[in-house]
């Protein structure tokens, strides 16, 4: 089967529905959008962030693509803040869509046999973070962390159970440093009165070790631009949010596993390779120099 040709048309006009419906969630503006006549050039997001092509779907007209690229980029950025690495797309393994691969239900997702996040029309708004960090998960255990049995830094869709410990034995097998940063996150994550208290869900889908980090990881993304008073609707939802949902972790217990998640980002930035940012001990993201 003939696989679907990556759009890079960059002949992208402002404006377009999704801008306005932005504008409509919130009285004030995103940071991203100022209302002006930017530029905006694919190809050179794609070899600054090292992504290797973006997707739209049909249903997009050029006025949504360029709100969607203009949203995007900014939050490029601040992963590349974040993380410590402009090489967001891990040289040029993960791509992103845009309403082009969309699933029943679902606002977005993560697909590892081709590598693409796909972002689902308006209602995929606040899911960056925890797709890209599927992606992380994927492509540092695939091919950076490697693990004969586990394909993802996480370990996959087996449930995080604390009673039945066989399947996290498993886990230990050949493990680098990387993987044992995560499994330390995990086990900080899931030991707190929060994750106790998640409903499992169907097929324990929300206490898999993929979607416990996923969630992790787009909390901890929201927490840093938070403290650098930065708000990206584009690649989180608010912090308030996180905090009073049940599949997340309250403030206290988000506290409990930062430091794990420091040192698991951090080391991860080490293998990214291209250290353009650090996160400071308070939360700061600062230039290097």
């Amino acid at each position: 089967m003939k696989r679907k040709i990556v759009d890079t048309n960059i002949d992208i006009m402002e404006g377009g529905r999704a801008n306005r419906y932005w504008y409509a969630k919130s009285p004030k503006p995103n940071n991203w959008s100022g209302g002006g006549n930017y530029e905006v050039d694919l190809q050179l997001i794609l070899k600054s962030y090292k992504i290797k092509g973006f997707e739209f779907g049909n249903w997009l007209n050029n006025n949504d693509r360029y709100d969607r690229v203009l949203a995007c980029s900014s939050a490029l950025a601040h992963l590349s803040g974040i993380i410590g690495s402009k090489n967001i797309g891990m040289d040029y393994l993960v791509g992103i869509a845009f309403g082009a691969r969309g699933k029943s239900k679902a606002l977005a997702h993560y697909e590892p046999s081709y590598n693409m996040i796909n972002i689902t029309k308006e209602k995929g708004i606040g899911t960056m973070a925890h797709e890209y960090g599927h992606a992380l998960d994927y492509n540092i255990g695939c091919f950076v962390d490697q693990n004969k049995k586990h394909a993802f830094l996480s370990g996959g869709r087996i449930t995080i159970n604390r009673k039945c410990s066989s399947a996290q034995n498993r886990l230990k097998d050949n493990v680098g440093e990387i993987r044992s940063l995560m499994e330390n996150l995990l086990m900080k994550a899931s030991d707190t009165d929060s994750f106790k208290k998640m409903s499992p869900g169907l097929c324990g889908y929300w206490t898999q070790r993929t979607e416990t980090f996923a969630r992790a990881f787009e909390q901890y993304v929201c927490y840093i631009l938070k403290c650098n008073g930065i708000r990206d609707k584009f690649l989180t939802n608010s912090w308030s949010f996180y905090t009073t949902m049940e599949h997340y972790w309250t403030e206290n217990d988000f506290f409990s596993f930062l430091p794990e998640m420091t040192s698991l980002i951090h080391a991860i930035s080490k293998k990214m390779n291209v250290k353009a940012h650090t996160v400071t001990g308070k939360g700061k993201i600062a230039a290097k120099k």
